[in-house]
């Protein structure tokens, strides 16, 4: 499980920097806490629960929602829901 972690941890950072949010931003519109976000960034969290990966897609989608199903798909493969 380690290797998901890393794998999710360096992908949740890439695509948080990509979208432009901070820890702040990304927890408040997902609604989940920056210190988890930060754990999580850290490899220090297994990667979350399925709810709480949309709950991250919809807040870094900006409300389209193309672009949301495919962030959520992305996430669940890094999480290791979902084949590569």
């Amino acid at each position: 499980m380690e290797d998901n972690n890393q794998k999710f941890a360096e992908y949740l950072k890439r695509i948080r920097l990509e979208k432009k949010k901070t820890l702040v931003q990304l927890a408040d519109a997902s609604g989940t806490s920056n210190s988890y976000l930060s754990q999580l960034e850290n490899s220090k969290r297994n990667p979350p629960k399925p709810e709480l990966l949309r709950n991250i897609a919809k807040a870094l989608s900006n409300s389209d929602e193309n672009e949301e199903h495919a962030l959520y798909q992305e996430h669940l493969k890094k999480a290791g829901y979902l084949p590569d």
